[in-house]
């Protein structure tokens, strides 16, 4: 779930700030442990030919295989931004443990974000270093410190070290005393009258310490722009009222099967084998909208179809007949409902009579959802 965040939400965290910026957690590097995490999980020797990818129709349909889903992603599917990012389907072998898919298929995961994203994005978070001995290994190459100063100092000397640069600008710049006759001096504090000769700062130690606080300048703006950023869209994405809905019954109509075919067979096969998290209730009406497109007979309430491309129209009735084949194939996770809200098994499909002859299909599909909602109330009330 984290890396399938940052694939997403590139935009907000890259570049990412240098290393020292961050006060929560333990010290060092993130971004090289993630490079060590992917260095140890390719090394790693799991069993990763269980997992077989191909044809999303092949795998849907194979009595072979079964679709490899995460719980996590079942889960998230359903909100933004992961709906949005079509994942390549995996399937494995009906004889493996799916547990351990399940193992192998993160592993893959993280292993792709951490050697292909995190190598290619602009900037590069990682890269693959290669050594004169023929071993290599990802590194981070975010800067996790200032030029300037040394890598072992710790946090408390680099802390005392910005104090130093800002008293230094201060008594440079701003510490200066009117004479008699009007000219500016410079102040003498007390620590500078008793400073020792020997005690002065070198000059190359100055340069360094005012290159320091240019470098802490510039991060300072750096965070303050991602810092807006983040706020901006945490503006535009706040709401007054969440609410958290868990639907188990999907009523879905024509246009999804005809356009969206391939989430609505992701969602029927959420979840375990022998329990599925949805159950889509399709109405009867539905199917036999389903058959005269299929058919490239009329519309969906029985008006003449005006004149389409020839092309797309045999888009629509093969995309009709695909999903047929889906609602006939016996899934578990599909059921069929009435206008009063029987529901029956996909392989037992029969069409009712039309008691409103002047009752458009959608209405006949509201009303399905209606008669589902009171059936499943009743259903629930029950002792």
């Amino acid at each position: 779930v984290w890396c399938d965040w940052l694939l997403c939400h590139s935009s907000v965290w890259n570049p990412p700030p240098s290393c020292v910026d961050y006060r929560v957690g333990p010290p060092g590097d993130a971004w090289g442990r993630v490079a060590s995490l992917v260095n140890l999980l390719e090394k790693l020797e799991c069993q990763k030919t269980i997992l077989v990818t191909g044809p999303k129709e092949v795998i849907l349909f194979s009595t072979d295989y079964e679709l490899v889903r995460l719980p996590e992603d079942a889960t998230l599917c359903g909100f933004t931004p992961l709906m949005y990012n079509d994942q390549e389907p995996v399937c494995t072998s009906k004889e493996t443990d799916m547990e351990q898919a399940h193992v192998v298929l993160r592993i893959r995961k993280i292993v792709f974000f951490g050697t292909v994203f995190l190598c290619g994005v602009d900037p590069p978070v990682l890269k693959l270093q290669k050594f004169d001995s023929g071993f290599s290994e990802y590194v981070s190459v975010v800067q996790s410190s200032s030029q300037g100063s040394p890598s072992s100092l710790h946090e408390e000397d680099q802390s005392d070290s910005e104090l130093v640069v800002e008293s230094f600008s201060e008594d440079e710049d701003g510490d200066k005393t009117v004479d008699k006759e009007g000219k500016m001096e410079p102040a003498l504090s007390a620590s500078n009258q008793e400073l020792d000769p020997s005690t002065e700062v070198a000059p190359v130690e100055i340069q360094n310490l005012l290159h320091r606080k240019e470098e802490l300048e510039k991060r300072h703006r750096r965070q303050e722009r991602h810092r807006q950023r983040v706020q901006a869209i945490l503006r535009d994405s706040v709401v007054s009222v969440e609410i958290e809905v868990k639907p188990h019954n999907l009523v879905p109509d024509t246009n999804c099967f005809i356009d969206y075919l391939s989430q609505l067979q992701i969602i029927a096969q959420a979840g375990p084998a022998q329990q599925h998290y949805y159950t889509l209730m399709v109405p009867l009406v539905v199917l036999k909208e389903l058959e005269g497109l299929a058919r490239r007979g009329k519309d969906r309430d029985y008006i003449p179809l005006p004149p389409v491309d020839p092309e797309h129209a045999a888009k629509v009735a093969e995309a009709a007949k695909l999903a047929l084949v889906f609602l006939r194939s016996r899934s578990p996770g599909v059921r069929c409902v009435t206008s009063r809200g029987t529901v029956i098994h996909t392989s037992a499909f029969a069409m009712e009579e039309d008691s409103e002859q002047d009752e458009r299909n959608d209405d006949k599909i509201l009303t399905t959802s209606l008669s589902l909602c009171r059936s499943s109330g009743r259903d629930q009330s029950k002792p």
